[in-house]
């Protein structure tokens, strides 16, 4: 943007008032952005009283700066063009945008997999040089939360190119891709605000969640935890000390290997290190005794902040070591602070480590602790992961404060707030990965969170759901799923709430990799649930969905819809069904594809009352129609004779 005095008397105005001018735009309102065509909203700030005009080509319109120096116009722009210049004046100074385009605008919002970058994407090596679409641009919200909302982000407007379109999002980069094609090449304008680890109450606005009671345990967790806003406000100390580290072998006969405090003797480590986000200290020290013998602790220590970050670490060994032997790491801990304890291993596809699933509280005296290495999980997530061979790297012990967001509203605040004065055409949402835990809340808190974005934008605007993949180990036999009930309440929510669309991925995940590399089927799939919802474009954009079923003779049948070529995919059996009778015991049933319908029967269910298709964490599924997309997962029961099993099980009553 550039800067432009308008004359000589407002110079010699400014000098003799001493006062200095104070036009100003949003980060949103910079070169290279793209207007939603239709009436966009250009707003900034200036001196309170100010008149404000603004321009773009032929259209102008006049404002004035309010008691808070903050003004807003829409002007009228209906058709895709550009590149135009966009003029803010007052009286005292003037600031020009240049390359504004006028075309589509989508947001992207949700968690780690909306943030995935094209450059770790499968097809990076053939995408990112062919990445030439200057229609195309890109802007990424830098990571900002708040307890109270915010007037702006943080970021710039990127023409898409080779050289920009690396850190970017893959997924919303493919799916712009696809819309522009599809849509005959209008400009396309993808703002990504998004944050790894979140859950979908840090992106609902407060007040939504205040007004619904379902939620008011989720906002007690941070009202009422005074060590929780104390650490936020002021910061806390910590402190850990950790000695007689041992790794114990699964064979008796075979030799356990002690981390060593310092370096020399035999054994694993001994040049131990601290880090810490930057207004957090840490320090390390070998301090006092260890709880065994007469070898000093290793003492680490500092001050750490809400959203904080640091960590003690140590290498294993100059090279990587394979620790498949070792059945369990023993230590002795005191101190106070909250910690988990992890393994560095730079192969693993996903998080390069593996970690505790729980966090422990340092004790106040020394304490043996024990972590059985089995039951380490790959970053946290899921289920423990098989270590590979010469891989571990680093024995570490992070710290583990608030994170921003667990904490309701403050994504929201601090990254869409900002937002809701730029005008969107529509919303693609992936999330859900850290609200698996408790799933039975994901319908309520979704729709509240969509209807509180579109009151806030003023706009009911499409909103598309990314359903959860597949993902961890495939089971053998019909299974519970926290996964399988969040996808059936990002479904649920599509149906319910209007204006929404589903994008089914339960064929993309990987079993090892909460972040599967493939985002271009991802992004295809979403242009066509928009291309199908939002742009009522006549292309199939959703695999078979489940209309109803029947009873009958023993059997179970079951009607679809988008069912044209209804098919197991490869051939084949139908994979996926399980079939239970009033006692919810599931088996895998039997299918017969006949038109738009599938009969389902199993010799252990004579009486089902019960189905469900896809329902695992990663479940092994092949329904699909014509188009070659895939069925969502479901569930659906007839009503159930009363037992011991059969009171309030989530499961929706008949349609």
């Amino acid at each position: 943007m550039k800067r432009i005095f308008l004359c000589l008397g407002v110079v010699a105005l400014l000098s003799a008032g001493g006062a200095e001018a104070k036009l100003k735009l949003p980060a949103l309102i910079s070169d290279h952005m793209v207007l939603q065509k239709g009436k966009p909203t250009v707003w900034g700030w200036a001196d309170p009283g100010q008149p404000v005009t603004v321009a773009l080509g032929n259209n102008s319109q006049v404002t004035q700066a309010d008691d808070q120096g903050k003004w807003k116009v829409s002007l009228n722009v209906p058709r895709n063009g550009g590149p135009y210049l966009l003029t803010v004046s007052s009286s005292q100074e003037a600031v020009t945008v240049q390359d504004v385009l006028v075309g589509e605008v989508w947001l992207g919002s949700g968690q780690s997999n909306m943030e995935f970058a094209m450059k770790t994407s499968s097809d990076a090596g053939t995408e990112i040089p062919a990445a030439n679409f200057p229609k195309i641009r890109l802007f990424t919200a830098a990571r900002v939360a708040s307890f109270t909302p915010l007037d702006d982000v943080q970021g710039s407007w990127k023409v898409c190119a080779p050289d920009t379109i690396g850190d970017f999002s893959a997924v919303a980069y493919h799916f712009g891709k696809e819309l522009q094609k599809a849509l005959k090449n209008p400009p396309v304008g993808l703002i990504v605000s998004a944050w790894g680890g979140s859950a979908a109450e840090a992106w609902t606005p407060r007040p939504v969640l205040e007004k619904d009671p379902a939620f008011t345990s989720l906002i007690d967790q941070w009202d009422h935890n005074d060590s929780q806003i104390k650490t936020w406000k002021t910061g806390d100390d910590f402190e850990l000390r950790v000695s007689d580290i041992v790794f114990i072998p699964k064979d008796p006969k075979d030799k356990a290997v002690t981390v060593l405090a310092k370096a020399g003797g035999e054994g694993w480590g001994g040049n131990w290190t601290t880090s810490a986000k930057p207004d957090c200290q840490a320090a390390v020290t070998l301090d006092g005794k260890a709880a065994l013998g007469d070898g000093p602790a290793v003492k680490f220590f500092g001050y750490m902040k809400g959203g904080g970050w640091g960590g003690l670490a140590t290498n294993l060994s100059t090279q990587n070591v394979d620790v498949s032997r070792f059945e369990a790491i023993e230590l002795y801990v005191m101190g106070k602070g909250k910690y988990r304890l992890t393994l560095g291993q730079p192969s693993i596809a996903d998080y390069d480590y593996y970690a505790t699933a729980d966090t422990f509280d340092a004790p106040t005296t020394w304490t043996k602790m024990r972590f059985d290495i089995d039951k380490l999980k790959q970053g946290g997530w899921g289920a423990p992961k098989p270590f590979t061979p010469d891989a571990i790297s680093t024995l570490n012990f992070p710290v583990q404060v608030p994170y921003w967001p667990d904490i309701v509203a403050a994504c929201y605040d601090g990254m869409a707030a900002p937002l809701t004065s730029y005008a969107i055409r529509g919303v693609l949402w992936y999330q859900g990965e850290s609200n698996t835990g408790r799933p039975g809340q994901y319908h309520q808190l979704l729709s509240d969170m969509i209807g509180g974005w579109r009151e806030a934008w003023g706009s009911k605007f499409p909103f598309l759901v990314i359903q959860l993949p597949n993902y961890m180990a495939v089971q053998d036999n019909p299974s519970e799923s926290g996964w399988a009930e969040l996808r059936e309440a990002q479904l649920e929510t599509s149906k319910t709430v209007p204006n929404t669309g589903l994008v089914t991925t339960i064929d993309l995940g990987e079993a090892n990799n909460i972040h599967p590399k493939d985002k271009t089927d991802v992004g295809h799939r979403a242009a066509l649930v928009a291309l199908g919802t939002a742009y009522h474009r006549n292309v199939v954009f959703s695999g078979p969905s489940f209309v109803s079923a029947l009873a009958k003779g023993g059997k179970m049948v079951l009607k679809f819809a988008n069912a044209k070529g209804l098919a197991a995919k490869g051939g084949g059996p139908l994979k996926g069904f399980a079939l239970a009778g009033d006692d919810q015991k599931f088996y895998w049933a039997d299918g017969v594809i006949q038109g738009n319908t599938i009969t389902l029967s199993s010799a252990q269910v004579p009486d089902p009352k019960i189905v469900r298709y896809a329902w695992a964490d990663n479940p092994v599924c092949n329904l699909t129609n014509s188009a070659g997309l895939p069925a969502s997962p479901f569930q659906y029961s007839f009503p159930l004779k009363p037992g011991p099993k059969a009171a309030d099980d989530g499961i929706p009553p008949p349609p």
